[in-house]
């Protein structure tokens, strides 16, 4: 058994923690004690167990318990060979292989056995070797150990928890057959089953934690990629209406140039067809002004086209100017450009214009 023992995990501890013993007492055999009732007699037995050594200190194991009659009551108290012998025949019984560490005394409220007479007991019960003393007041239990019959007193000890069945069924013979585990509750099984329960939740809200940081991290970026999406579309949406605007302003340019040229072209005809009826000296007069106005006009529609090509490169490089003629007021450019007067404005402010009718002729102005 001392190979496969290890220190239990599950335990509490009584008192402070002694720097030469250490004990452990199965939660059972602490039940037992306990719960041990005698009509308000004092009740004595043996301390079953074993010995071993781990993280080089000795430890003692303390998982069963016997009781044995007429051992308190005498006029001279001690454990004689009957009650050896009753010992015997319960280890036999329940507690196979275990061996006696020690003894106990179970005293009602009240009583109070001289520590002397205690002393001298266990000197005779236990004259060699390292055995304990457990002395059990009511609900206080107080622990002694010590070698060759000697005695002193512990600062504490542990009660550990584990399936004790040999104990289980002694107490239930004990109790003439009734189970005892109906009327104490079975610590051990309620103790494991809080500790899974505990760590069941925990990992449970682990878990939740974890799931609740992948969906608000799934949330986010998807939240991301939506904006940038919408983001892009408006891109998209806000170029391609800037270049039907452009298309629709350079088909407009167009249309007024080429109605500007056929305009001035059905002029000249009209003014040639009306020279020819005057005398001839009016005729080379008119000649030589109809050659001079063609060649005014001829200047004219020249710069015209330059001033329309001069606009469309800047309309084709994104940037739209417009140069000012006699006559030509802002709200005259924002209609015959725009179809609108509501562009005065945005004009005026992107060419740091103060006064809308203070323009100059020759003047390039930038069109938004």
């Amino acid at each position: 058994m001392e190979e496969n023992r290890k220190l239990p995990r599950n335990i509490r501890q009584i008192g402070e923690r002694d720097s030469l013993y250490r004990i452990y007492i199965e939660d059972y055999v602490d039940t037992f004690l306990h719960k041990l009732e005698g009509e308000g007699t004092t009740k004595a037995g043996f301390l079953l167990g074993e010995t071993v050594t781990l993280e080089e200190e000795k430890c003692w194991f303390i998982n069963g318990a016997v009781v044995v009659d007429d051992l308190c009551g005498k006029e001279e108290a001690k454990f004689d060979d009957k009650i050896w012998s009753q010992a015997q025949e319960d280890m036999d019984a329940y507690f196979p292989g275990m061996k006696i560490c020690g003894w106990f005394l179970k005293e009602p409220d009240g009583e109070d056995m001289d520590f002397l007479i205690l002393q001298q007991i266990h000197r005779e019960a236990f004259p060699e070797g390292e055995t304990i003393f457990l002395l059990c007041q009511g609900n206080e239990l107080k622990m002694w150990a010590g070698s060759d019959g000697e005695l002193s007193e512990t600062s504490g000890f542990y009660i550990y928890y584990e399936r004790n069945k040999q104990m289980q069924e002694y107490m239930i013979n004990r109790n003439e057959g009734n189970r005892v585990d109906a009327a104490i509750e079975d610590k051990t099984t309620r103790n494991f089953r809080s500790i899974m329960v505990e760590k069941k939740e925990e990992a449970g809200q682990k878990h939740n934690v974890a799931m609740y940081r992948i969906c608000a991290g799934l949330a986010m970026v998807v939240l991301v990629l939506g904006i940038n999406n919408y983001i892009s579309y408006r891109e998209m949406n806000e170029l391609a209406t800037q270049t039907q605007s452009m298309e629709g302003q350079v088909e407009e340019v167009n249309a007024t140039v080429i109605n500007e040229a056929l305009s001035q072209e059905q002029n000249d005809s009209a003014q040639g067809s009306h020279g020819a009826t005057d005398s001839s000296v009016e005729i080379q007069d008119e000649e030589k002004e109809t050659e001079s106005t063609n060649i005014t006009e001829e200047s004219k529609e020249n710069e015209s086209q330059y001033q329309w090509r001069e606009m469309e490169t800047q309309v084709n490089a994104g940037i739209h100017y417009y140069e000012v003629k006699p006559g030509d007021t802002l709200i005259y450019i924002s209609v015959s450009i725009y179809g609108t007067t509501d562009m005065v404005s945005k004009i005026c402010e992107l060419n740091e214009i103060d006064d809308p009718n203070a323009i100059a002729i020759g003047q390039k102005i930038q069109l938004p």
